[in-house]
């Protein structure tokens, strides 16, 4: 029967048929074509028709598969690496357990795909398109010192900041308004986009912050300009000058607005509209009384109105 051992003959012993199975047939390492011949070799439990009974420890190799077996009591189990080898008929295959003592073929899949556990398949594997799906990565799965670059973030356009949204999450922002900002961190408001308005009542500015009062130096009779708004016009010459108003049409001057004008030189100097449309209210006169004398030019709230202050004679 099968485990017994190895005997050694003797020279002129007689071999019984029982010794013959024991140690020659049972414990042979039999050879055959394929499964079907294997099993059609083999008889049950009596012995008949002369085959061999199907025990526990039976060893056999298949030319088909070029597998060696062994048969465990309830099946042929493959035990050499020429079964595993067998099994494999293509570049990128693998051999996978389908069950205790048991192994099947698991074909290469395609280009890009993941290997990934699947209960529901006859080997508990399945090639998979991606592991990783949109949204599924949460913060926990990166890693706290995973350091990425920003170069490998979204791309957002000139002048757009990340900014949280209602949902907080990182939205890319245009930039717009009155406040700038460059890629060297620089903050700057717009020029000319503070107003009165936008002045605390209570900032207390000091006034060596408020800018210098300008002075343009004129020679010859002068019509204002817009630019001369809060401005010193310092006429000096020695022949008698004018210094011309326009109209609200030329120059739409703001209502509050002040110029100041200084009679530098020796000639006379006289404040005029540049159309009788211009209204300009001075007493006694026009003209700037003597030299060094001097006026402020105020705007009005009605049109083409100015009311002239100052130093004032009407010759």
């Amino acid at each position: 029967m099968a485990g017994a051992g190895i005997r050694v003959f003797q020279p002129g012993e007689v071999l019984s048929a029982a010794t013959v199975n024991t140690y020659l047939m049972d414990q042979a390492v039999n050879r055959f074509a394929d499964a079907t011949a294997r099993n059609a070799a083999f008889g049950a439990s009596g012995n008949l028709a002369n085959l061999p009974v199907l025990s526990e420890g039976r060893i056999c190799y298949l030319d088909s598969t070029n597998e060696l077996q062994y048969y465990n009591g309830t099946s042929w189990v493959g035990i050499s690496a020429e079964a595993i080898s067998g099994q494999i008929q293509a570049k990128g295959d693998l051999i996978v357990g389908t069950a205790p003592t048991t192994a099947d073929r698991l074909p290469l899949g395609v280009n890009g795909q993941y290997l990934v556990a699947n209960s529901t398949t006859a080997t508990g594997l399945a090639w998979a398109d991606s592991i990783i799906t949109d949204g599924s990565i949460v913060n926990v799965d990166i890693n706290a010192a995973a350091a990425i670059s920003h170069s490998k973030l979204a791309d957002i356009t000139a002048g757009q900041v990340l900014l949280g949204n209602a949902s907080n999450v990182p939205t890319a922002t245009a930039l717009s308004g009155d406040v700038t900002v460059t890629s060297s961190g620089v903050t700057a408001i717009g020029s000319g986009v503070i107003v009165n308005a936008d002045v605390s009542a209570t900032a207390a500015i000091d006034l060596g912050k408020l800018a210098d009062a300008t002075i343009a130096m004129k020679t010859e009779n002068y019509p204002l300009v817009l630019t001369d708004k809060n401005k010193f016009i310092k006429m000096n010459s020695s022949s008698n000058r004018t210094i011309t108003v326009p109209l609200q049409a030329t120059a739409d001057f703001p209502e509050g607005s002040q110029i100041h004008i200084v009679r530098y030189g020796s000639g006379t100097l006289e404040i005029v509209g540049e159309s009788v449309a211009v209204n300009i209210y001075a007493t006694p006169g026009k003209f700037l009384r003597a030299r060094y004398s001097s006026a402020t030019l105020l705007k009005c709230a009605d049109t083409n109105v100015w009311l002239l202050t100052g130093d004032l004679s009407d010759s």
